[in-house]
Parts: structure tokens; C-alpha cells; sequence
């Protein structure tokens, strides 16, 4: 039964719509290939107020492009993302078109992709593209602007370089980097950049300091280790999320970049951020992921409760106590599970921390606080370092 169990949660978050995140560390060999059309663009106008855009086709890289211009329609688009796109939509930034015979596309928009699907049954000059995303981790695939890609496909087309392997280790975009990235024409310094559009260094350091919840009371900033292959405790999903994956694990306040070894493989704590309310943990099967927030409170709480969703099951703990544990096949979505218990916040820094546990697909997991009315508590700021 147990191991039925695990199967039952892959096969839950297998089951994924066609306009999902690329979840795996995608090479660009694979987008190339994948492509009947790639073509150059420039944007050639933007309404903001109707949510649409239109960008003027130029050169063709690869096949043949009937299209004169591609006109976007992108406010029913996914999560943060209709509010992200626009300041990037300015009239002459140069575009980089990947699509299919089903116009399925990849948009290379100023330093990040951007999925969208066009009217492949319409002709092309009256076809919408519509967006459903960005690709928050396709900057693993080739991270730099839009003419360094160009160049570079146009090479590899021509058989005159080699596809670069993708960086797994780069951070995933999240909100504010999108927010924080210059849109074309600003004035732009690569090395303040937010790390998700720079060039990788293993060694650089993102923002874990204390950062307010949001306007629901959701845990922002975190540290994350992991995905954890579970190797033999997927027979036992229980037992995989009561076990001490890392030695002292419930005492742990690591900082970012401190290393741990499991089963012979060593990894790293770092920085995750909240996209919204969910802390994308990235896709792996048969995993586990720990995740750790310091949780600075203005002053003692007592009798709150502690809301949160997981995908897949999940454990909690609370300054080294467990409050919380849920086995479950599903995507995480807001307030799933509660605290059977109320729990105590004290004035200053307290841990919070989760493993959470995936079958296969992608996994996350999102927490917030309230208080015994249900109001959430929102004068916490949640860091992933502890305060000195």
C-alpha cells in the first residue's frame, strides 16, 4: 500500500497541461531542434491598456516564417505575469522567435523566454499569439541578451559552434527579478543585475535578508537543499518525511551556501524566493526537499495557525517541534492543511521548516500564519539568514 502510494503521487503530478513550465535543465540544442521557425524580431507597438502587442518579423534563422508580424494578446496570461511582461514590451527591442508547425512558440524577450501559442488554423495576418507564461527557469538554457542569442543560434544553424550546456544551478525567476531587470534602452550594469539574468557564478550570493510577508501573510524567502533523490524510503512516504536527511537537522539554521553530504552526495542551502505565495521547488521524482525560513515576529504570538499547501505530502516543524504533516498527491495551492494545534511565535527569529516530498513533476510549497481569528499575522519579515 505504501508503495502504491508513491506511485499514485507521480502519477498525479505527471499529469501536466500543455502550457506548463519547462520544469527540466533544458538544453538549447533541444529548443533548436524542436523548432520548425526561428525567426528575428523587432517590437514594433504595445498597448498597455489592452493588453496587446505586435512584433515585426525580420531575418529567418531556420524554415520558412509567413508571418509579417505577430500580434500578442497577453493579459490571460498565468500567475504574475501579464503585470511582469509589459514594461519589457518596448517598440524596437529585439525578439527572438522559436516555433512549431503547431505554433507552439518560445519568445526570447530581453534576457527571459516567454511561452506562447499562436492561431496556427488562421491566416497568419489575422492569427493571435496568446501568452501563457513566463518560463521562470529556462534562463537555465542560455542566460544573455537577445543579439548574443541570435548570433549564437545563426552559429550553431550554420554548424560553426556547439549548443552550451544548460546551468541547473542558476536561480529560477521569480517577480521581482523581472520587475528589477532594465527594459530595453535603460541604462544596464551586468554585474548589478539580479542573479537570475547573470552570467553563473557559483560563488555569488542573492538578497537572504528579512524580507516582509505579503499582503496574505505568505512566507517570502527561504533556504532550500535539495531535491534529495529518496533512493529506498519511497516505499515508505511517512517514514521519507520523518527522517533526518541532514545529521541535526531540526536544530539546523543554515546560511546560504553551507554544504551538506547525503548518502555520499554533497549539496548546498540556497536562497528560494516565493513567486506570489508558492516557493517553486523545481522538478524531480522520487524527492524531498528541505526548505528553511527564519521567521522574525515584532512580538510574541500565541495560539496562531499554521497554513500551508505542498506538492506533493509535506512535514512541518516550528523551532525544532513538528506541528504539521500531510501525505497527499496534488499540486499546492493556498491553505490546504492547518496546524492541528495552535502555535506560538516569539518575539524574534523563529524556524520554520518543511520537507516536502514529490512523487515526480513538478513540487513547491507555500506557508503563511494567522491568528485565532483567521486574520493573518502580517508583521512578520521572513529571511533566509538568521539575524545576528
Amino acid at each position: 500500500m505504501r508503495r502504491a502510494l508513491i506511485v499514485i503521487l507521480a502519477a498525479l503530478a505527471a499529469t501536466l497541461p500543455a502550457d506548463a513550465y519547462v520544469e527540466a535543465v533544458y538544453p538549447l540544442q533541444n529548443v533548436l531542434n524542436e523548432s520548425t521557425v526561428i525567426v528575428e524580431g523587432v517590437v514594433d507597438s504595445h498597448d498597455a491598456t489592452k493588453q496587446i502587442a505586435a512584433v515585426k518579423m525580420g531575418r529567418v534563422l531556420k524554415g520558412k516564417n509567413p508571418y509579417p508580424m505577430v500580434k500578442i494578446t497577453y493579459g490571460g496570461g498565468q500567475f504574475w505575469h501579464p503585470q511582469a511582461l509589459p514594461r519589457h514590451l518596448v517598440k524596437g527591442a529585439p525578439v527572438l522567435m522559436f516555433y512549431n508547425e503547431a505554433r507552439q512558440s518560445q519568445m526570447y524577450l530581453n534576457r527571459f523566454f516567454v511561452q506562447l501559442y499562436g492561431d496556427a488554423g488562421a491566416p497568419p495576418e489575422k492569427a493571435w499569439w496568446s501568452m501563457t507564461h513566463i518560463e521562470i527557469r529556462m534562463n537555465r538554457t542560455f542566460n544573455g541578451p537577445v543579439k548574443d542569442l541570435s548570433e549564437l543560434t545563426g552559429k550553431i544553424l550554420a554548424g560553426r559552434a556547439k549548443s552550451p550546456a544548460p546551468s541547473a544551478r542558476i536561480p529560477a525567476i521569480d517577480q521581482a527579478n523581472v520587475k528589477e531587470l532594465p527594459a530595453h534602452g535603460e541604462p544596464l550594469d551586468e554585474a548589478k543585475l539580479p542573479l537570475a539574468f547573470r552570467k553563473f557564478d557559483p560563488n555569488a550570493k542573492q538578497d537572504a535578508s528579512a524580507k516582509a510577508v505579503n499582503a496574505e501573510g505568505f512566507v517570502q524567502r527561504w533556504l532550500v537543499l535539495g531535491p534529495i533523490p529518496l533512493g529506498g524510503a519511497e516505499a515508505d512516504p511517512n517514514a521519507a518525511l520523518g527522517k533526518e536527511w541532514v545529521p541535526g537537522q531540526k536544530g539546523l539554521k543554515p546560511a546560504q551556501h553551507d554544504k551538506a553530504t547525503v548518502a555520499g552526495t554533497e549539496y548546498r542551502w540556497e536562497v528560494g524566493n516565493s513567486t506570489d505565495f508558492v516557493l517553486d521547488l523545481g522538478a524531480a521524482e522520487n524527492s524531498i526537499c528541505v526548505a528553511v525560513s527564519y521567521v522574525t515576529s515584532e512580538a510574541d504570538v500565541a495560539e496562531a495557525t499554521l497554513l500551508t499547501g505542498s506538492d506533493d505530502g509535506a512535514i512541518w516543524w516550528l523551532n525544532g517541534l513538528e506541528v504539521q504533516r500531510v501525505l497527499a498527491g496534488r499540486a499546492c495551492e493556498k491553505d490546504q492543511d492547518r496546524s492541528p494545534k495552535p502555535v506560538s511565535l516569539k518575539k524574534g527569529v523563529n524556524v520554520l521548516m518543511t520537507g516536502v516530498i514529490n512523487g515526480g513533476g513538478p513540487t513547491g510549497a507555500c506557508a503563511r500564519f494567522v491568528d485565532k481569528e483567521g486574520a493573518p499575522l502580517l508583521q512578520l519579515k521572513t529571511g533566509a539568514e538568521a539575524p545576528k
